[in-house]
């Protein structure tokens, strides 16, 4: 896995698709809290808003404090994780298919769905999801983020 709180790249990454696809987002010029040398990823990390993106294998690389809030978990519980797990169960084949055809469009979604929180009770959240494009010289992939807030 990517060390990601050191990577500008994945902050540049999500800002240019952020950039891109005209979200809505804000961003603090002067982040609360530095978790990076790369000030990309401290403003988005600081953002008011919940962000979170996966790599190819689904599993969490880019979470938050804000999303935090919204799905109960902390961001050093939450990378890592497979994102399969904020979905209940009879959703996750619907998810499954929105994600690919995301990607495979390069487009740019907003929904309002049901999620589940760290305690695993329902939530209702409003979704910009996204895809994203990962450039390093030793890996490139093409995945999905979004940008989300509890409803």
């Amino acid at each position: 896995m990517q060390d990601w709180k050191n990577d500008a790249r994945l902050g540049q990454a999500l800002l240019r698709a952020i950039r891109t696809y005209d979200l809505p987002l804000e961003l603090r010029l002067v982040p609360e809290i530095k978790i990076s040398q790369s000030q990309e990823v401290n403003s988005l990390y600081n953002s008011p808003k919940g962000i979170l993106s996966q790599d190819t294998d689904g599993i969490l690389n880019f979470f938050n404090p804000a999303a935090g809030e919204i799905f109960g978990y902390t961001p050093d519980e939450a990378i890592g994780m497979p994102s399969v797990n904020l979905s209940p169960p009879e959703l996750r084949e619907g998810r499954k298919g929105v994600f690919q055809e995301i990607v495979r469009n390069r487009i740019m979604k907003e929904l309002t769905t049901v999620r589940l929180n760290k305690a695993g009770e329902r939530i209702t959240i409003h979704a910009y999801i996204f895809p994203y494009e990962y450039l390093s010289p030793d890996i490139s992939f093409l995945s999905i983020a979004a940008i989300v807030e509890r409803r």
